[in-house]
C-alpha cells in the first residue's frame, strides 16, 4: 500500500523510494476529487492530507495539481512507494546513516503488467542443432496501451518473427508525451537533486526494465521495433546493450522522433548492425526521424487533429496509420509484418 506521509513521519520509510511530486500531485489529485477511488483505496493516510489541506485547493484540476505539486516540493508531504520499480533510478541513494535513500524530485517509471514468462530450450546434448531463441521487442506509442500490440505481435509471429514480445516502460499517455522532448536525445544517465545532494546515476534500459523476463538470445536475432514514443525506448536500449558489447541486430524506428544526433550515433555503432527507418510522411504523418525540436513542436496540433480524426473515425489517420483496430488495422500491421520479415527480421 502506497502512503502520503509527513516529514516528521517519513524515516520509518526511508527504505522505500519518495515518488516526485509531478507524479504523486496528479495521483493525489485524482484521489481528492474522487476520480480515483481505487487510487485513494490503497493511499494510506489520505485523509489526513485532506483534512490539513482540500479546503486550500482550487475546485479547478489542474490549478489544484500545482498546488499539490508545490505543498509536495516543499518537503512537508512525501507519497511513498510501497513497492517501487523504478528502471531509469536503479539503485536507491544512500545517505549517512547507511540505509537505502530516497529519491527526490525524479522521474519515478511503474511497471503495469506482469512481467512476461519464458521457457529457455532444453540444454544441448550430443548430435541436436543449436536451436534458435530470437528475440525480437516491441514497443507500442505513448501510453502502450491497446489491443493493437498484441495485435502486431500476433502478425510478427505469424510471418515467421519468432520470439516477438511487447516491451512495456511507461508513465502513461501524457508522461510518455512529455517525455519525448528528453528521450530523443541519448540518455545513459540521469541526474538530480537528493536530500543529501546532487546525483548523477546511470539509466537502466534492460529488458527487466521493459518487463520482460527473458535473456538476451544465444543463437538467435535480438531484434527491437519500436513505434512512436516506442521508438525512443527501442533506441535507449538498443544504445544501453550496445555499449555493454551485446549485438543488437535490427532496430526499427517506426513513426519516431528521434533527433538527427541520436540517429547518427546510433548508426556509428558497430554492435547495432542495422537501423531501419520507416517514416509515415507518405500517410501525412509530420514526425518523421531526424527532425528538428522546432519541427517537433510545430507538428504536435496536427498530431493532436490525427489523434482524434483516429478516434472518431476509426481509420487511422497519419501518425496513427498502424495504432488502428479493426479488420484495416490488422491488414496493415500484418503487412509491416511482411515488410519486416522481408528486412531480415527472424
Amino acid at each position: 500500500m502506497n502512503k502520503i506521509v509527513k516529514k516528521n513521519d517519513l524515516k520509518q520509510w526511508e527504505k522505500h523510494k519518495v515518488e516526485s511530486p509531478f507524479f504523486a500531485a496528479g495521483t493525489l489529485r485524482d484521489a481528492l476529487d474522487g476520480k480515483g477511488i481505487q487510487l485513494s483505496e490503497t493511499l494510506w493516510g489520505l485523509s489526513d492530507f485532506a483534512a490539513a489541506h482540500k479546503g486550500q485547493l482550487s475546485s479547478n484540476r489542474s490549478i489544484a495539481r500545482e498546488q499539490i505539486m508545490k505543498i509536495l516540493k516543499s518537503q512537508t508531504w512525501y507519497v511513498v512507494l510501497e513497492r517501487p520499480f523504478a528502471p531509469l533510478f536503479p539503485e536507491a541513494l544512500s545517505i549517512k546513516d547507511g540505509h537505502q535513500g530516497i529519491i527526490f524530485g525524479g522521474t519515478q517509471r511503474t511497471r503495469l503488467e506482469p512481467e512476461q514468462h519464458y521457457t529457455p530450450p532444453p540444454p544441448l546434448t550430443m548430435g541436436r542443432y543449436i536451436p534458435e531463441d530470437g528475440l525480437t521487442v516491441y514497443l507500442g506509442g505513448a501510453g502502450m496501451e491497446g489491443d493493437y500490440i498484441s495485435s502486431q505481435i500476433e502478425k510478427l509471429l505469424t510471418v515467421g518473427i519468432n520470439g516477438a514480445v511487447a516491451g512495456k516502460i511507461t508513465e502513461g499517455l501524457p508522461g510518455d508525451a512529455a517525455a519525448v522532448l528528453k528521450y530523443r536525445y541519448p540518455a545513459r544517465s540521469i541526474s538530480g537533486i537528493s536530500s543529501t545532494g546532487p546525483y548523477k546515476i546511470s539509466t537502466d534500459w534492460s529488458l527487466k526494465a521493459l518487463g520482460i523476463n527473458r535473456q538476451l538470445p544465444q543463437n538467435g536475432q535480438f531484434n527491437l521495433i519500436g513505434y512512436s514514443w516506442g521508438s525512443l525506448v527501442a533506441a535507449q536500449t538498443a544504445l544501453f546493450y550496445a555499449e555493454k558489447g551485446e549485438t543488437v541486430d535490427h532496430l526499427v524506428l517506426i513513426g519516431s522522433p528521434i533527433s538527427q544526433q541520436f540517429l547518427s550515433e546510433l548508426r556509428e555503432i558497430n554492435k547495432i548492425k542495422r537501423v531501419l527507418i520507416i517514416d509515415l510522411t507518405k500517410k501525412n504523418d509530420r514526425i518523421y526521424a531526424g527532425m528538428s525540436e522546432a519541427e517537433l513542436l510545430a507538428s504536435l496540433p496536427s498530431l493532436g487533429e490525427q489523434m482524434l480524426d483516429s478516434q472518431l473515425s476509426g481509420s487511422g489517420q497519419g501518425h496513427f496509420f498502424y495504432g488502428i483496430v479493426g479488420k484495416q488495422g490488422e491488414a496493415r500491421r500484418h503487412e509491416l509484418a511482411v515488410r519486416l520479415r522481408i528486412e531480415g527480421l527472424k
